[in-house]
């Protein structure tokens, strides 16, 4: 998952998704994303539902977009929620056909920086621990503000900006078993914030995110070489309505 050992060898982005299809399941599949997922459902089960009555999954949204689709592990959030027109994009036609049969809606393969629908054309839009892949973080919450409806859902992960302060790196291992090394962008709270507030989002909430919750041999490792850090964060927030 991540840690700070001899440097196996750096792909490039897409060389390196183009690798991982072939083993990438669509489910949670370490501690990190256990965490991740858990945290995503509760945000998203609160999205036109009162507190008291949302249940983790049910979303109230007519049109949503999946931004990193991949193998569509959120797709299938999504899609049990019902009543949901769903569709991913992804800029790896490998992820995208590793995933073909989930439950999905439609399938695109497209840059999240420049997506290839109308403006308004969603009332959600949802991204898990993607945008860590793009170098120009005000490029992409632009193209996300122009896709969503006024007033739309904006719902995302990101990896946590200790990841830079404390040197961990992203890895995958392939179908050989080989590791090697993803590059990503480690942002803080605040550059997040900035850049949605800056295209007027109002942002809900944002939560950090640590494996206290999380069991296992891997997250009893990491804890106790690394104590109990933020590792990710959730981001909710709101496309601005227009002014009267």
């Amino acid at each position: 998952m991540l840690g700070r050992w001899r440097r196996p060898p750096l792909l490039e982005t897409r060389d390196a998704y183009a690798r991982w299809a072939a083993v990438y399941p669509a489910r949670p599949h370490n501690a990190l994303m256990r965490a991740e997922q858990r945290v995503m459902e509760s945000v998203l089960g609160t999205i036109g539902a009162s507190a008291a009555t949302a249940t983790p999954g049910a979303v109230d949204a007519v049109r949503a977009l999946d931004v990193g689709t991949g193998t569509g592990r959120y797709r299938a959030v999504l899609a049990r929620s019902g009543g949901c027109q769903i569709v991913g994009v992804d800029f790896s036609w490998e992820m995208l056909r590793a995933g073909a049969a989930d439950p999905a809606r439609g399938l695109v393969c497209g840059d999240a920086t420049a997506l290839p629908f109308a403006d308004a054309a969603f009332d959600l839009t949802l991204a898990s621990l993607m945008v860590g892949d793009i170098s120009d973080l005000s490029r992409w919450v632009g193209e996300l503000d122009r896709v969503l409806r006024p007033g739309g859902h904006l719902v995302y992960s990101d990896f946590h900006g200790s990841w830079a302060g404390d040197g961990w790196r992203r890895t995958l291992q392939d179908r050989s078993g080989r590791t090697y090394e993803i590059p990503y962008h480690a942002r803080s709270v605040e550059q997040h914030w900035d850049a949605l507030e800056a295209f007027g989002f109002v942002v809900s909430q944002v939560r950090e995110i640590g494996l206290e919750s999380e069991t296992g041999p891997e997250a009893d490792a990491f804890r106790r070489r690394w104590g109990n850090p933020p590792v990710a964060i959730v981001v909710h927030a709101r496309r601005a309505m227009p002014k009267p």
